[in-house]
């Protein structure tokens, strides 16, 4: 029986993994755009290939940044 609330205390990332075209193993490109699903990004710490060596927070602020500037920007 588990009591309480089931959890992690570890930061999860790495789920969607990022990569360039043709990568086997990537799911969102450098700007978070889903490979194969127009209109859908990914902005959060999931798209990291490896974990951070601290906690995620300062990564999940790059790549929320450099998601939102690519939008800005138009890429599509």
């Amino acid at each position: 029986m588990i009591l309480g609330r089931p959890g992690t205390s570890h930061h999860t990332c790495g789920t969607v993994p990022m990569g360039p075209a043709g990568d086997q193993r990537a799911v969102v490109d450098p700007y978070g755009r889903v490979q194969g699903v127009a209109g859908l990004r990914v902005a959060d710490t999931s798209i990291l290939p490896t974990p951070p060596l601290r906690g995620p927070a300062a990564g999940a602020v790059l790549v929320g940044e450099v998601v939102a500037d690519g939008m800005r920007r138009g890429l599509t």
